[in-house]
């Protein structure tokens, strides 16, 4: 290799390595998760779903996984999200979830475990929109993650409305990793896009979810 050009790689190898340290320490004096993924597939939401994240007010939610928000360096069991201006605390057992409600809006619970469980039959229809929001983030991204595409808003109806609207506008989704994502949770699509529905109200939401019930309903035929 001609030494010059070997003197100039060297040089931008240096100065790659430079910025990263830079940004790895401003990331942390801001407070902020400084493990960023090497590709885009180490990207979180291409990896399983360990939490759903409960709000108080079933109208709000955190969007992302838990993974990908902030780590708050005073709290490991708290991690945050700007967008919303909120905290997250993760609680590993109903005595930590009924003490922490007490504080946040929003607790990130382990995903089928114990609390998991004993928390289901109450907040099923969010804990399932949780999920299914997250596995529509995932299928809407396709091969390489791009924020451009992906929610930025804490309100349910506005996240699903945009995640439903590319489902059924893009061209490139995958509507049966979409069905059996859902499957593998337990989750029945239809029915849960029709307690979306009924819950919502809302006539962008409703069309989006009368399109993509038709979409999977003739994929069901089709394939």
């Amino acid at each position: 290799m001609n030494t010059n050009v070997k003197s100039f790689l060297e040089s931008l190898d240096m100065k790659e390595e430079v910025n990263e340290q830079k940004l790895f320490k401003k990331n942390q004096m801001r407070g902020f998760n400084t493990k960023m993924p090497k590709t885009f597939f180490e990207h979180p939401i291409y990896q399983p779903i360990n939490e759903v994240i409960l709000s108080k007010n079933p109208l709000y939610i955190v969007p992302r996984r838990w993974e990908e928000l902030d780590r708050d360096f005073k709290d490991v069991a708290v991690r945050n999200y700007p967008v919303c201006q909120q905290s997250v605390l993760k609680a590993s057992n109903l005595y930590n979830y009924q003490k922490g409600i007490k504080r946040y809006d929003y607790i990130a619970i382990p995903l089928f475990s114990p609390l998991y469980d004993a928390l289901y039959p109450t907040y099923k229809f969010q804990m399932d929109s949780y999920i299914f929001i997250q596995i529509v983030r995932m299928i809407v991204q396709g091969s390489g993650y791009r924020e451009s595409i992906d929610v930025h808003s804490c309100e349910v109806q506005k996240v699903l409305d945009v995640l439903l609207s590319h489902l059924v506008e893009y061209s490139y989704i995958d509507h049966k990793k979409l069905l059996i994502q859902c499957r593998n949770f337990s989750i029945n699509i239809f029915e849960l896009l029709s307690e979306i529905d009924s819950f919502y109200q809302n006539d962008s939401l409703n069309k989006h979810i009368i399109l993509l019930k038709k979409i999977l309903k003739e994929y069901h035929v089709n394939k």
